[in-house]
C-alpha cells in the first residue's frame, strides 16, 4: 500500500468494506484472481495452501522427468553428446549448470528471508499507520464536537442579541411615543 491507500484497506472490524473475491468465478490458484484483492485477503492463510500446491507440482514434474529420463535413456545420450564435444568444454557446462541449480536454490532462500523481513516491516508500518489514523480520527471527532459546541454557543448568543435588539427598539419606540405625547404647557402666563 503506498501510504497505505485508505480506499483499499478495510476498516478494522468491517470486513464488508474489503473487496469481495469469494464470489469471483476464478480459482484461488489463478494468478489473475489476485487482481482487486485487498492486502487483507492476500494473507498468510493462503501461503500454506499455495506452498503445498507448488510442492505437489514440483514433485509431479520430478516424477515425470524421472520416468521420461529412464525410458529414453537421457543420461546416456547426454553423456555421449558431452564426450563427443569434449574438446568444446561441454562437460564443464554440465558441472556449471548443476552448480547454478544449487546456487538458484540458495538465491531463492535468501530472497524469501528478505521478503519475510519486508513483510514484517510493512505490517509494522501498517499497524503504526492504523494507530495514527485512529488518533487522527479521535482528534477529528473531538474537534468536530468542539466546533458544534461553539456553533451552538454562537447561535445562543445571536438569539440573545436579537432579543436585546428587539427590546432596545421597543424601548426607543416607547420613548419616541412618550416624547410625542408630552404637551409642554407654560404655567407662568
Amino acid at each position: 500500500m503506498n501510504a497505505l491507500d485508505r480506499h483499499s484497506a478495510a476498516p478494522k472490524g468491517n470486513p464488508a468494506a474489503a473487496t469481495d473475491v469469494s464470489s469471483s468465478p476464478k480459482s484461488a490458484f489463478d494468478p489473475t484472481a489476485t487482481v482487486g484483492r485487498t492486502d487483507a485477503s492476500l494473507s498468510c492463510r493462503d501461503h500454506p495452501t499455495l506452498a503445498r500446491r507448488d510442492a505437489f507440482i514440483i514433485a509431479g514434474l520430478c516424477v515425470v522427468v524421472l520416468i521420461t529420463a529412464h525410458l529414453m535413456d537421457v543420461f546416456e545420450h547426454v553423456s555421449a553428446w558431452v564426450l563427443t564435444y569434449r574438446n568444446m568444454g561441454l562437460d564443464e557446462l554440465i558441472t556449471t549448470l548443476v552448480f547454478l541449480a544449487f546456487a538458484l536454490i540458495v538465491y531463492a532462500f535468501r530472497r524469501r528471508e528478505e521478503f519475510k523481513v519486508e513483510v514484517a516491516e510493512r505490517l509494522q508500518a501498517e499497524a503504526e499507520l492504523r494507530e495514527s489514523l485512529a488518533k487522527e480520527e479521535a482528534t477529528l471527532q473531538r474537534r468536530t464536537a468542539e466546533v458544534k459546541a461553539a456553533n451552538l454557543a454562537l447561535l445562543a448568543e445571536l438569539e440573545e442579541r436579537k432579543k436585546t435588539e428587539l427590546n432596545l427598539r421597543l424601548q426607543a419606540a416607547a420613548l419616541n411615543a412618550a416624547a410625542n405625547e408630552v404637551v409642554v404647557t407654560d404655567h407662568r402666563a
